[in-house]
């Protein structure tokens, strides 16, 4: 199961040294247009395709743009591969990069 992760909890998690791993499930070209501080670039399709290659016992947040869409579709394939704490970005990166 999936839940939408807001982007103040998020921001305690990291600062309170929860080992989570940010998911940026966009296009290449969208990643080097702008991201989230430390994440790492995971495209949908690669997560869809083998979402085992991802560290699936480590809590998981995944982003997209706006958040939803492509970001709660990876978190959905994550949990069906056996991630038990994963969510998706509330706002997304666009929201995430308007806070900072």
């Amino acid at each position: 199961m999936t839940r939408e992760v807001s982007r103040a909890e998020l921001r305690a998690r990291r600062a309170a040294g929860d080992p989570v791993v940010v998911i940026d499930v966009r296009s290449a070209e969208e990643f080097e247009a702008g991201h989230i501080d430390g994440a790492i670039h995971v495209p949908l399709a690669d997560i869809e395709a083998d979402p085992t290659r991802l560290p699936l016992d480590r809590p998981l947040v995944t982003a997209c743009g706006k958040g939803g869409g492509r970001s709660e579709g990876a978190a959905t394939a994550l949990a069906a591969a056996g991630a038990t704490d994963v969510g998706f970005l509330e706002g997304g990166t666009f929201g995430w990069l308007a806070d900072t």
